[in-house]
C-alpha cells in the first residue's frame, strides 16, 4: 500500500522563526505498519501457531511462508520513501528467515513475491497515468500463478520472484545469488521496467 508522498520539503525561514519548535508533521506510517509490522506478526503467528513445529513427527511437507514485497524493494520509488522502505523491510525479513530456516530443526519453505505495477482495483485510478509514462503493467494472473507455485511446490525454497509484463522470473536474490541486480538490469534494458522511477513519480500519482 502506497501512502501519501513523504513531505521532505524544507521549512521556510519565516515559518521556522514563527514556531518555538520545528514544525515537522509526523510522516504517514501506514505502509510500514502494513508491510513490515503486518508481515512480522503474520510470520510469528504462522510459525508459533500454524506450523505444528512442536510436534516431533513434523516434516517440512507443505509448510510454507510466502512474503509479498514489490520491485520497489529492489529499485526504489521516488517520492514514496515510506512505501519503498516498507518493501525493503519485507525483503530484509525474507533474507533473515532464509538463515533462520536453514538452521531450524523443522525448516519451512520461505519465498518472496516482488510484483512490478499491477492493474488491480487498488491501482485502477493510477493505470492511465502509468501507461502514459510508459509503464508496462504486470498481470494479476501472473502474480496468482507465481504465488500458487511457491506455496505448492515443495522443492522451491529461498526464491525471490519478480513479476512484470510477460510473466515472472527468479531474481537470483538468494543466499548464493547476486541480490537480483543482474536480472533487474536486464529488465531495464528490455524495457520491461522504467529505468528512472522519477518518470513515474514526478507525475504526482
Amino acid at each position: 500500500m502506497a501512502g501519501a508522498n513523504l513531505d521532505l520539503s524544507p521549512v521556510s525561514p519565516e515559518e521556522f522563526l514563527q514556531h518555538d519548535q520545528i514544525p515537522v508533521k509526523a510522516p504517514d506510517s501506514r505502509s510500514i505498519k502494513i508491510s513490515i509490522v503486518g508481515s512480522l506478526y503474520t510470520v510469528a503467528a504462522a510459525q508459533k501457531l500454524a506450523m505444528g513445529l512442536h510436534r516431533p513427527d513434523s516434516e517440512v511437507g507443505d509448510k510454507s511462508i510466502t512474503l509479498v514485497a514489490s520491485m520497489a524493494g529492489y529499485t526504489g520509488f521516488t517520492l514514496q520513501s515510506d512505501y519503498t522502505a516498507s518493501k525493503w523491510g519485507v525483503r530484509g525479513l525474507f533474507r533473515s528467515l532464509l538463515n533462520d530456516q536453514t538452521s531450524a530443526t523443522c525448516p519451512v519453505h520461505v519465498n518472496l513475491l516482488a510484483p512490478y505495477f499491477v492493474d488491480t482495483p487498488l491501482s485502477v485510478h493510477l493505470v492511465p497515468k502509468l501507461r502514459e509514462v510508459g509503464v508496462k503493467l504486470a498481470e494479476i494472473n501472473d502474480v496468482r500463478d507465481a504465488a500458487l507455485r511457491l506455496v505448492c511446490d515443495k522443492s522451491i525454497h529461498g526464491r525471490a520472484v519478480g513479476i512484470w509484463e510477460g510473466g515472472s522470473v527468479d531474481l537470483g536474490d538468494d543466499l548464493g545469488g547476486d541480490y537480483g541486480s543482474h536480472v533487474i538490469r536486464s529488465k531495464f534494458d528490455e524495457g520491461a521496467m522504467v529505468r528512472s522511477m522519477a518518470q513515474v513519480s514526478k507525475q504526482r500519482l
